[in-house]
């Protein structure tokens, strides 16, 4: 009998020991990471969306190319209704329609993908998974980790923690080579 009992206190140990260390593993970047390779292997366009925030992707990418529009400070003394105000005003809205454009174009293209089954979504490799947990530093709270493409080149993810505690991907550094191997696929 005091055998039994120890293998049942040793079972319940084993079990919160296990659900202890699940829990812990699903506030880690590699949780997100692993939910992003399902959502594309199962093309669930709703599950990428959680764990990928595209319009700070493309933000992020907009500045990276050195596409952003650089902020046009007010002129000084110059009255909102004269042309110097109205030419602010008109480059201001610009900048906000270029950059709203991108991600309206991003988000729709990645819609269309998931959407069609003849398209060919990119895989994350399995490295990248462990990568999260062992690998990657920390800048201006985002964790940066690599991913090797098949080129031989290299991008680096970065993911933040949302106040919830959900890890999403906010940025990709090396968008060029990220775009020619998206397009190789």
């Amino acid at each position: 009998m005091m055998g039994h009992m120890k293998s049942l206190r040793a079972l319940v140990l084993c079990v919160l020991l296990g659900l202890g260390g699940v829990y812990a593993w699903m506030q880690t970047p590699s949780y997100a990471v692993y939910h992003i390779q399902q959502s594309l292997r199962t093309r669930n366009y709703e599950t990428f969306t959680q764990y990928v925030d595209i319009d700070s992707v493309v933000s992020y990418a907009l500045e990276d190319l050195g596409q952003s529009v650089p902020d046009v400070p007010q002129p000084r003394a110059a009255p909102p209704d004269s042309l110097a105000g109205l030419l602010h005003k008109g480059l201001k809205s610009l900048t906000r329609n270029v950059q709203d454009l991108a991600k309206a174009g991003v988000t729709f293209a990645v819609q269309q993908a998931f959407q069609n089954p003849d398209l060919a979504l990119p895989q994350l490799p399995t490295i990248a998974l462990i990568g999260t947990v062992i690998g990657g530093d920390t800048r201006e709270d985002i964790r940066y980790f690599s991913v090797p493409l098949d080129s031989g080149e290299e991008i680096e993810v970065g993911l933040r923690s949302t106040p919830e505690g959900r890890w999403r991907v906010v940025r990709a550094t090396n968008v060029q080579a990220l775009m020619k191997a998206v397009f190789r696929e």
